[in-house]
């Protein structure tokens, strides 16, 4: 048993759909997350800059007794999971997109993975292209998205023109299912879903991830039996 923190870390407001989710399933734990706004977002920074950017931000979540600490962020995971878990020694939870899941789910359509640029040119998600892509996959690199919802996080709305625009060109590809790859964008499910008129799955790494913590906090025996469900958050 242990009776420290699980930190989280995002650029933004990204990885707070996997808090929010962790806080539900995960009631006897207490929660440390860290904005790292001023360096946000992540998806359009260098893979140097954001691997140094998650090693200053899971060192201070180490620093504060965090027993676990969740990457909240594709292109943070992508780039710095590996250097992270052998540099601090610590278990280390990252997220990817949710590719598997959409092609195992896939019936007869097209696949639509939305990315960061950033994302989209790792090795590792070349790598999940390569084993679950069967040439029914459309990868969509997106600039700017992120930082549209981060900077309209309290106006949303005002997103689902953009988004129309985004998914528009690929009305004439058979959408069978959405896969977010970034994790600014599960604030946009409703709106994607609604262009489609409901007819397409949209896919999030919500569930994969929060179940991942779960099971490194079962088999690292770093449940505790003293949390409340607390929430710390800090700004950088």
């Amino acid at each position: 048993m242990n009776s420290g923190a699980i930190g989280i870390f995002d650029s933004g407001v990204g990885g707070l759909k996997i808090l929010g989710a962790a806080v539900k399933r995960l009631r006897g734990e207490d929660f440390i997350y860290v904005f790292d706004r001023s360096h946000s977002p992540y998806g359009n920074r260098s893979d140097r800059y954001v691997r140094r950017r998650a090693e200053k931000v899971s060192e201070l979540l180490l620093s504060k007794g965090a027993k676990v600490v969740v990457a909240a962020c594709n292109t943070a995971t992508g780039v710095g999971i590996t250097y992270l878990r052998r540099k601090f020694g610590a278990p280390f939870v990252g997220v990817e997109p949710p590719v598997k899941p959409a092609a195992l789910a896939r019936t007869h359509g097209k696949i639509l993975v939305l990315t960061t640029c950033r994302t989209a040119e790792q090795a590792n998600f070349h790598r999940l292209l390569e084993k679950w892509d069967d040439g029914n996959v459309i990868v969509a690199p997106q600039p700017s998205l992120a930082r549209d919802v981060e900077l309209n996080f309290a106006a949303l709305s005002k997103l689902k023109p953009v988004v129309d625009d985004i998914l528009a060109p690929y009305d004439g590809e058979d959408i069978e299912s959405v896969v977010l790859g970034c994790t600014h964008y599960y604030y946009l499910a409703d709106m994607i879903s609604a262009h489609y008129g409901g007819s397409a799955r949209v896919f999030d790494a919500v569930d994969g991830v929060t179940h991942r913590i779960e099971t490194v906090l079962d088999e690292n025996d770093l449940r505790s039996e003293t949390g409340k469900g607390r929430v710390k958050y800090i700004y950088l």
